[in-house]
């Protein structure tokens, strides 16, 4: 074919602030970069064809000297301030500027060097008061100390429309599809890309344009992108098909500097060949919003030599199959004639999601997802690896066959909130937990969680440390459904760090090892556990499993289902609570013989109990066993209890006190005075 490099590259220098339009669709080859500084290409079709190693179609515009500011630029202002009157002389109204910093306050060495920075286009200019005005407010604070400093940048525009096709070479290891540096409203639409490193990279770039673009990464080494927002990109909007290697997006700062901020992927399909994230962002990166989103994962060429199932076959821990429908497992103990897809239980076969990757994997500052789905990923949402973390919120997501569901292992992850989730797994799992709150987690502001459907696996598995600033956990309208008991707590939270609430409503479980674990961590309290509704069809041993201090536990209008195992209690408790709340509560099954359990007989201080339904059930007497007939002791009532109230029991005056032990004299109890424990006259 001929080399049309040439040929090309003058029709675009012709074409600037002008519409190339490509006279018929054929293929183009080119052997060099072509520049298409502000050109409007129409294609029709057409095709480049490159095994050039290095930018393919390049617009690139300049960036003048830097100044800096004479005042610190704040977040959500729309303006800043500086002395220079070479810069204020240059601006004018409508021009793009860069705003950058030195990152500061960041723990983490290895980022002390990575600048924040966005790109901002000016409203006015104001030299008499050396002030400049934003048409859109700041997304960061920019520090004087930290050389905040501003500089006009000569932009470039592209606009790539109606079906280019840019074929490039799996052989070469830098080779970029499409790249717009310092662009204003670039826009590419209809365009397929087939290169080996990057699709797209928009660099610096305000409010760019990707619709409908589909690319396809060939990269086999791991460093492949499809779509690339980078360095202080700003109002992105980007949406079509993408296969990465690597990502199929990611975005982030580097040596230039910025962060991406308000970046908008929409409408979008994206696939990580090799494990490791569909949707990522860096540490780098500012806040990003993904709305109809679909992350596809699935069985990775690693494991294009395992073998199927035999029926004959001895298998040892370690041993991956293909089973008769088609799964991956892999084996967690010896097993001869056990099909895969039939252990339910996980006694012979995990089942495994053939990578590692997660659905989206984000590092940066501000994540929200609306209405995505990821499908066959080992997690659908990982927040790990930053620790500037301000703020996640689910609201709307899919997880077909994702082992787990949101993790968070960042240092820091600010608020997090995850609605409307629903999450359905092919077979049980007790690992596949749909929110997991890491070890190596330190400071979660607050964590929410409400609207949950779940198929096939366990809700929380909370691992609070000793630095979390994590205070208060709000669980609501969730509902379970397994298709076997699953060896695994629904909830499993242990606590290293003092806590306020955990409050939990409306939610209900299936088959699962417990309902609710408190697992022995530390000398740590949470002051509250609060149950409102909701309920257990079946536990193994027990619904409730307190093994570290709770001051206080109120279950209202919770329904227990059965134990699994005869003979067990509804309430294990083996750590220190100071008060055991139960009421309006049913119990529906054969196996429970008692409702409390108090390890020691000593751990529960006061036990309340009002309008159950625990017919036939041994209630499992403490001192005191306080029995709520009407009212609240908080306000004035009736109670029922074995002994004396006097400085046992604390309410308000003008409380009723029924002794069961008591004989004449000593069977009625009033409340006449005080609000503590004594005050108590017998009648």
């Amino acid at each position: 074919m001929t080399d049309d490099s040439v040929a090309l590259q003058n029709a675009f220098t012709a074409a600037v602030n002008r519409t190339l339009v490509f006279p018929e669709a054929k293929t183009y080859l080119i052997s060099s970069t072509l520049t298409v500084n502000n050109v409007r290409l129409k294609s029709n079709g057409s095709r480049i064809k490159s095994s050039y190693d290095g930018y393919l179609l390049d617009a690139v515009g300049t960036l003048d000297s830097y100044y800096n500011l004479s005042e610190n630029a704040y977040q959500h202002a729309e303006f800043a301030k500086c002395t220079d009157a070479t810069l204020l002389a240059s601006l004018s109204p409508g021009d793009m500027v860069k705003i950058i910093s030195n990152e500061i306050g960041n723990s983490d060495p290895s980022e002390q060097l990575r600048k924040i920075g966005e790109t901002i286009i000016v409203r006015e200019v104001d030299a008499g008061n050396n002030i400049i005005y934003f048409q859109s407010p700041l997304f960061d604070t920019y520090f004087t100390t930290d050389t905040a400093r501003i500089a006009k940048v000569n932009y470039v525009t592209f606009e790539c429309i109606d079906q280019l096709y840019v074929e490039g070479d799996i052989t070469k290891t830098t080779q970029v599809g499409i790249r717009i540096k310092n662009g204003y409203k670039p826009v590419i639409k209809g365009t397929l890309l087939n290169c080996w490193r990057d699709g797209v990279v928009f660099d610096s770039c305000f409010s760019p344009i990707a619709d409908r673009v589909d690319i396809y990464n060939s990269s086999v080494s791991g460093n492949g992108v499809a779509m690339h927002p980078i360095n202080a990109t700003v109002y992105a909007s980007l949406s079509g098909n993408w296969l990465g290697s690597r990502h199929a997006f990611t975005s982030g700062g580097n040596d230039d500097g910025g962060y991406v901020w308000g970046c908008h992927v929409h409408d979008a399909v994206g696939q990580a060949r090799l494990g490791v994230g569909v949707f990522d962002t860096h540490a780098s990166s500012g806040s990003h919003y993904f709305e109809n989103v679909v992350a596809e994962g699935g069985i990775t060429s690693a494991y294009d030599a395992v073998a199927n199932w035999n029926v004959a076959t001895a298998y040892t821990a370690g041993n991956q199959v293909f089973s008769p429908l088609g799964r991956l497992y892999e084996a967690v103990a010896s097993t001869t004639g056990n099909d895969p897809d039939a252990d339910l239980t996980e006694t012979y076969w995990e089942y495994l999601y053939g990578n590692d990757e997660a659905g989206f994997a984000f590092e940066g500052r501000q994540h929200f997802v609306k209405n995505c789905t990821v499908r066959a990923c080992e997690s659908g949402v990982s927040v790990g690896n930053t620790v500037e973390g301000e703020l996640l919120t689910i609201d709307g997501l899919n997880l077909i066959d994702v082992r787990y569901g949101v993790t968070i292992t960042a240092e820091e992850a600010g608020e997090v909130s995850i609605n409307n989730v629903v999450k359905i797994n092919s077979v049980p799992s007790s690992t596949a937990y749909c929110v997991s709150y890491g070890s190596a987690s330190k400071t979660i502001d607050s964590l929410s969680i409400n609207n949950i459907f779940l198929q096939n696996c366990p809700l929380l598995d909370c691992g609070n440390t000793s630095a979390s600033t994590l205070k208060v956990i709000n669980v609501s309208n969730v509902y379970s459904k397994t298709a076997a008991q699953i060896p695994k707590p629904f909830i499993d939270v242990k606590v290293t760090s003092a806590m306020d609430a955990i409050n939990l409503t409306n939610v209900s479980a299936d088959k699962f090892l417990d309902f609710y674990e408190h697992e022995s961590a530390s000398t740590q309290t949470l002051k509250a556990l609060n149950v409102n509704g909701g309920g257990c069809r079946e536990s193994k041993y027990r619904h409730f499993y307190i093994d570290d201090i709770i001051d206080n536990i109120y279950i209202n209008s919770f329904v227990f289902g059965d134990t699994s195992e005869s003979t067990r209690r509804l309430i294990y408790i083996n750590a220190a609570t100071d008060l055991l709340s139960i009421s309006n509560c049913d119990y529906q099954g054969t196996n429970v013989t008692r409702v409390l359990q108090d390890n020691t007989g000593v751990n529960v201080a006061n036990f309340f109990h009002s309008g159950n339904n625990f017919d036939g059930l041994e209630l499992y007497n403490l001192a005191p066993d306080v029995e709520i007939l009407s009212g609240s002791l908080n306000q004035f009532g009736t109670i029922r209890i074995d002994g004396t109230p006097e400085a046992v029991i604390t309410a308000n005056p003008g409380t009723l006190c029924l002794r069961r032990d008591g004989g004449a004299g000593q069977a009625l109890y009033v409340k006449e005075s005080g609000t503590g424990n004594t005050g108590w006259v017998a009648k």
